[in-house]
């Protein structure tokens, strides 16, 4: 479902001959709704309504979801 959304905006955005919007928004998400990353990255339905916030506000064409630095080795 999400792959056919995405390439849904991207069609659009080729046709409309503009780039695709994809901001790094999962921590200003955490402003939006009040959330604390540990809360949202140990919950998925926290982290999905994080998320939902970051596309109801922004409309963004993709979002990416929270990543902990754990994640790259650091």
């Amino acid at each position: 479902m999400a792959g056919k959304i995405f390439l849904q905006r991207l069609k659009e955005a080729l046709k409309e001959k503009r780039r695709l919007v994809v901001p790094l928004l999962g921590f200003p998400g955490l402003n939006i709704t009040g959330c604390s990353v540990k809360l949202a990255q140990q919950n998925y339905g926290v982290h999905f309504n994080v998320m939902k916030a970051v596309a109801d506000a922004f409309a963004p064409d993709a979002i990416f979801p929270l990543i902990k630095e754990s994640n790259y080795g650091c």
